[in-house]
């Protein structure tokens, strides 16, 4: 049963995350009100359509219209709404179109801050505790919402929400959620990059290897990054202890840890993508972030003094990852000895991986760097066609998708 099944339902003590969550996967659309414990009026209020929001309004003026335009046109945007006496209820909710029709502001303009405006309520919304929530279900308050108004995907304020939210709300809602002792990512749904690099690594290690979800929930990072998983619908359970896991029943074994894990990758040496849990295609951005992460994870005064040597031992490779996957020339040398042998069968099926070195090189093809961008064309068609094909496969034209057959 969804958090607002009733055509008016409220909640209290909630990530919000969780609440971002209730409404995308129910594609409910209609407002929602947020309130404190203080007044009777709403802090912040969301219009959202199949659960997207799209529309905002805040009681205390947080990220008014004309902040999200620039320094250089915020005096001119200031001066046109007071001429228009905008400060009225009924005016301020239409200075959208007052700019437009002053040609202040173009169409593309508006909908970039109406969009920066939505997405700043949301993460101020996210930080605050003591919140409970409201939400009326139906068009009927839709008359005041602009109709090209931008659509702002919850996915990635939700996982940023998950990391900012009071600690105190996430624990019961994710114990009372949970139906199984143990679960895994659901293969029918794929986490998308700007998401996956707000959570935690070591979560999605341990869920890969179907490790128990009360142990998942003791590390307040993994906790965070778990109820944002449960509140999209991105595992299935299961009741079974991990596959992959041999059990005696003379001396059993206690299912593995997230970090004994990462530091079993690391005895291994495993690649530089599988180590640092990231998706052929990241970006820099994505590899620095989860660095970041990794590094404040097993470092020597967070971890447990029976993992200190595992940590010093795993670190020098974190770090060597990193450096290595953080300089295109480099990461390029490393993704051909990678791609063009059959060490990359780790990181995905064929067509998956496919598609991250495809997006990689585009991406490299724009930023200029067309040398690196046939190497990576050498790799797809490795992937694609066998590494026989590898040699002979270029790109037609710059800038043109390359097309491939799985092999």
């Amino acid at each position: 049963m969804g958090m607002f099944d009733e055509r008016d339902a409220t909640a209290r003590d909630v990530p919000f995350c969780a609440v971002l969550g209730s409404l995308y996967t129910g594609k409910r659309t209609g407002v929602l009100s947020v309130y404190d414990r203080e007044g009777s009026d709403a802090v912040f209020t969301f219009w959202l359509k199949r659960g997207y929001p799209c529309f905002s309004r805040s009681r205390d003026g947080i990220a008014p219209l004309g902040e999200m335009l620039g320094e250089s046109k915020q005096k001119l945007v200031s001066s046109v709404l007071r001429r228009q006496a905008s400060g009225t209820d009924g005016l301020r909710q239409l200075s959208g179109q007052i700019l437009l029709r002053e040609s202040v502001v173009s169409t593309d303009e508006l909908q970039a801050a109406l969009l920066a405006q939505v997405n700043k309520r949301l993460v101020s919304c996210s930080a605050r505790s003591g919140l409970s929530y409201r939400f009326e279900d139906g068009m009927s308050r839709f008359a005041d919402v602009p109709l090209a108004s931008p659509l702002v995907n919850p996915l990635e304020v939700a996982a940023m929400a998950a990391c900012t939210g009071p600690l105190e709300t996430f624990f019961p809602f994710a114990a009372a959620r949970v139906p199984a002792t143990h679960a895994r990512l659901s293969p029918e749904k794929r986490i998308p990059p700007q998401v996956r690099r707000h959570l935690s690594p070591t979560l999605l290690a341990a869920l890969q290897a179907e490790e128990r979800l009360d142990r998942l929930m003791e590390a307040p990072s993994q906790l965070r990054s778990l109820t944002f998983l449960l509140s999209f619908d991105f595992l299935e359970y299961v009741n079974t202890m991990p596959r992959k896991q041999e059990v005696s029943a003379a001396q059993p074994r206690p299912a593995q840890t997230g970090l004994e894990r990462l530091f079993g990758l690391a005895q291994v040496r495993a690649c530089h993508y599988e180590l640092l849990g990231l998706a052929v295609d990241a970006s820099r951005d994505a590899v620095r972030e989860r660095y970041r992460q990794l590094a404040l994870e097993i470092h020597p005064d967070r971890v447990p003094a029976h993992f200190a040597q595992a940590a010093r031992d795993a670190f020098p490779l974190i770090v060597e990852a990193y450096h290595t996957l953080a300089r295109e020339r480099l990461r390029t040398e490393y993704d051909l000895a990678l791609f063009l042998g059959d060490g990359w069968q780790v990181l995905g099926d064929a067509r998956f991986v496919a598609e991250c070195l495809d997006r990689r090189r585009v991406m490299l093809q724009a930023a200029g760097l067309t040398n690196l961008a046939r190497e990576y064309s050498r790799m797809l068609a490795a992937v694609s066609f066998g590494p026989v094909a590898a040699g002979g496969w270029d790109l037609a034209a710059p800038g043109e998708p390359i097309r491939w057959t799985r092999h």
